[in-house]
């Protein structure tokens, strides 16, 4: 797996990690952290590793690559989901978030779904992708979002489950812990742990994030961990006093990383509100700027690395469209160790891993 290190890391970590007989895990010693057929998450895997198993196309033959068929979407906007294979089916949200379903082999459309023939004014946003899900038989879904809605469709008509949310969708501003049922967006999926998703929150500078699990079938909310500590709460004390009444913000709307052995989620905060002013929010301001881990069946908090303390820049620990990652697999004694780190878009590695 490519690591990229700047200048800094490579004078103060390399020499360590070299004097330790460190090195890099490849594919080939994890083989199951890879997208074989099917490209069922986003960005791959759970671990949004972006890595493929498949080998049929490499560097000797990706030049005699001819296009099979091309699929137009008629929006007039940024493209940039990153789709999903199930079963020789590609899922895609386009630039004005419909979803289609599509014949892997010929591009034929099998299925779409326009979110405003079910609620009007949704606003656009940026999409990158969907999450798919099934119970090993006959329920497969496709999870989607658009404005402050987040619906779920039957994989194999489009059509809304009913049965979940109201009428096949759920309002994201729900479940916050605040008052009222503010606008909360998500453009980039989360991740999907046994009967449960798992998201982020695109969210103004006066509202707290937070990260929130949902169950698949129904909707209903099953866990929240507030990335924005809330009075009484382990990092409240890192707060002026009646500080909710001036900021919002430290949410992850980047995208989240699971693993599944271990069943814990990765999550790394945006700067708390408003950004580049911190005259009104004086104090370390957990957890934003944070690389968190997560027990994916509670939300309860295992650790976290702030990264920044009371940022007044926007150093927002996250990598635009990925989210926390697994980098890098070290074995230090002859014992593999996996790491997990965020990536800047400055291509920064950092490696802190606990609190």
């Amino acid at each position: 797996m490519m690591i990229e290190l700047n200048d800094m890391i490579t004078k103060y970590y390399l020499p360590a990690c070299l004097f330790l007989g460190v090195t890099a895990c490849n594919p080939s010693t994890t083989p199951d952290h890879g997208a074989g057929a099917d490209w069922a998450h986003y960005l791959g895997h759970p671990t949004s590793n972006q890595y493929s198993t498949l080998d049929q196309i490499d560097k000797d033959n990706v030049g005699e690559l001819e296009i099979a068929w091309t699929y137009v979407t008629g929006d007039n906007a940024m493209y940039q989901t990153n789709n999903l294979i199930v079963d020789g089916t590609l899922y895609s949200a386009t630039p004005e978030s419909r979803v289609v379903a599509l014949d892997g082999a010929t591009g034929e459309v099998i299925w779409s779904f326009d979110p405003d023939m079910m609620i009007d004014s949704l606003s656009d946003g940026d999409q990158r992708g969907l999450m798919y899900w099934d119970d090993g038989g006959t329920d497969r879904r496709i999870l989607t979002m658009k404005g402050t809605r987040l619906f779920a469709l039957n994989a194999g008509t489009g059509e809304p489950v009913s049965s979940f949310g109201e009428n096949g969708s759920i309002h994201l501003g729900e479940g916050m812990d605040v008052p009222g049922r503010p606008n909360v967006g998500l453009n980039t999926p989360g991740q999907i742990y046994h009967d449960t998703f798992i998201i982020g929150a695109n969210v103004s500078e006066d509202v707290p994030g937070a990260v929130r699990a949902f169950d698949i079938r129904t909707g209903k909310r099953k866990w929240i961990f507030h990335t924005l500590a809330r009075p009484g709460e382990p990092g409240s004390e890192t707060w002026p006093e009646d500080y909710l009444g001036n900021t919002g913000g430290a949410s992850d709307w980047s995208g989240l990383s699971l693993d599944t052995e271990r069943g814990i989620v990765y999550l790394s905060t945006e700067t708390a509100g408003p950004d580049f002013y911190g005259g009104r929010r004086y104090g370390q301001n957990l957890f934003a700027n944070s690389l968190i881990a997560l027990d994916a069946n509670t939300g309860e908090r295992l650790w976290h690395h702030q990264l920044v303390h009371h940022d007044l820049w926007g150093r927002s620990w996250i990598s635009w469209r990925r989210g926390p990652r697994w980098v890098c697999c070290l074995y230090l004694t002859g014992l593999p160790v996996n790491h997990c780190g965020p990536l800047k878009n400055e291509r920064f590695l950092n490696p802190g891993l606990k609190e």
